[in-house]
Order: C-alpha cells, then sequence, then structure tokens
C-alpha cells in the first residue's frame, strides 16, 4: 500500500522542472538541519531484548542528529541527487532495504521520534528533500516511559536526578547497580535531555541539558516547556546550591 504511494508521489515530483526542485529542495534541507536534535543519552529500557522489525514509518517523524556533518557527501550532492532521483522510486525504495532507525517515545505524550542508528544520514535526507510521505527501514523497536540512564556514579549527575524527582519531573527511579539506573518519565522530556555523564561539574551538566532542551523545542510541537525555568538563566546560582546541599 505504501509502495504505492511512494510511486504516485514520485511520479508527481517528477512533474516539477529541475530549477523548482533544486530551490524547494534546499528549503526542505535547511528545515531538516534547523530542526535536528542531540542524541539522546539515555536510552528507551526494556526487560527483553527490543526487537527490530521491517516497518513503514512517517518520514516527519525521523529527526537529523544535532552534529552530523557532511563528509562523504556535500550539501549540494544530496540536493542534486535528490533532483536527479526524485522520480526514480525503484532506486529510492531500494535505497530503503539497508536503512536502520533506533524509536523513541516523542516527547510530547503521544507518537515516536526515530533517528538513523549508524550509516543512512545522507539517505535520510534525500528523502526529506524529496519529500517522501513514509520511508520503510529495520526499526529497533520501543515502548512505555521507561529509559536507562548510565551516570557512571557521577554524583552531580546524581543531584540533578533526585532533584528532578523531587520536582515531579521523574516520576521514579530504579538503581540498577552503582553506575546505571532506570528513570520513569511521563511525557518523555527528562529521557531525552538528562545530560552526559562525562560531563562532571554541575554548570556543565545544567549547560548540556538546556542545549538539548532548546533543540528539542525547536523540533517538537507542543513540549512541556515548564522545567525550562529551572535549568536556564538567572536561576542557576540557586538550582546549583540547592543541589549542593539538599542532595549531597
Amino acid at each position: 500500500m505504501f509502495l504505492e504511494e511512494i510511486k504516485t508521489y514520485c511520479n508527481s515530483e517528477s512533474q516539477r522542472s529541475d530549477e523548482q526542485a533544486e530551490s524547494l529542495y534546499s528549503r526542505r534541507m535547511e528545515t531538516a538541519i534547523s530542526k535536528s536534535v542531540r542524541r539522546p543519552f539515555c536510552i528507551p529500557y526494556s526487560e527483553v531484548p527490543r526487537k527490530t522489525i521491517n516497518e513503514w514509518v512517517d518520514s516527519n517523524d525521523i529527526r537529523l542528529v544535532s552534529d552530523f556533518s557532511f563528509y562523504h557527501h556535500s550539501k549540494e550532492d544530496v540536493i542534486r541527487y535528490s533532483v536527479e532521483k526524485r522520480g526514480d522510486y525503484d532506486t529510492l525504495y531500494t535505497s530503503m532495504k539497508n536503512l536502520y532507525l533506533d524509536e523513541f517515545p516523542a516527547p510530547t505524550q503521544n507518537g515516536k521520534a526515530y533517528m538513523v542508528s549508524s550509516n543512512g544520514q545522507h539517505r535520510r535526507l534525500v528523502y526529506n528533500c524529496i519529500g517522501l510521505p513514509k520511508v520503510n527501514a529495520y526499526v529497533q523497536k520501543c515502548s512505555g516511559n521507561r529509559w536507562r540512564y548510565y551516570f557512571r556514579n557521577n554524583q552531580n549527575a546524581y543531584r540533578v536526578i533526585k532533584w528532578l524527582m523531587y520536582k515531579g519531573f521523574l516520576e521514579e527511579i530504579e538503581l540498577l547497580d552503582d553506575r546505571t539506573m532506570v528513570i520513569s518519565d511521563k511525557n518523555n522530556i527528562i529521557g531525552w535531555i538528562l545530560p552526559d555523564s562525562e560531563i562532571s561539574t554541575l554548570r556543565g551538566l545544567l549547560n548540556d541539558m538546556e542545549d538539548r532542551f532548546n533543540l528539542l523545542c525547536n523540533s517538537f510541537d507542543d513540549v512541556d516547556k515548564s522545567i525550562l525555568k529551572y535549568i536556564h538563566g538567572s536561576l542557576r546560582l540557586c538550582i546549583s546550591i540547592y543541589f549542593v546541599y539538599k542532595f549531597k
């Protein structure tokens, strides 16, 4: 069913002039880059091995990783290739056969979000430039609202977690060992913004969280922004003092 939809869409795209397609695809490229997000440091948690299945996903739900750089192919190369192949649904569909995506709970209480697992960022941008409504991929599935956070016994990271629990942003914390915990996050926001635990300072952890959160808000509609006031601006010093003395 979706393959026929792709064929119909590509036939429609082929009716555009090359000049029209190049202009449109350039704009779509910039939009995709502007809506990129940080890959979550947390991993969706499951007590059983996560399944990988082949399925069609909505192209709009696939996010570009923010630290992506054009290495083998330039931005112009990707746009040029997209223009050239916009009507060639066979080539586009064949290129999906070894595309692997990681599935995450979307940070909006509903739906899923996807990021390329490893190789495939350039192809993902080709599909985006052309505007394919669906993409076929092997998807590592997730379920529920539990995330695994590898905090490496970083006491400042642990204070952040305890404070988030205290403020009601987390529902539950379960320590698996002295370096790993599982968090329950009803809105699936905290799992996206918990900081890299290799960062040692409280200021650095807050900076990392703020950067992740700002990108998240720019990429997804209807993200609950109530946490931003606690990690942003003039309240940082107060929070830092609170962390240090409350959660020693």
